[in-house]
């Protein structure tokens, strides 16, 4: 769906978001959106690190 280089931009933002919405700068959908990619991205890597195995 993206390459890698693409991923990497969107894994940043996603983990600025996300501190941002602990210090409450954001609002609360912002940080929703932002954990949801933040745990697909890492059900992904375990999943690559499985079939790897």
């Amino acid at each position: 769906m993206f390459d890698p280089s693409g991923k990497t931009l969107i894994d940043w933002s996603a983990i600025t978001v996300t501190l941002g919405a602990v210090v409450q700068i954001l609002p609360a959908v912002a940080s929703l959106l932002s954990i949801v990619w933040l745990s697909l991205r890492i059900y992904q890597t375990i999943k690559e690190i499985k079939n790897k195995d």
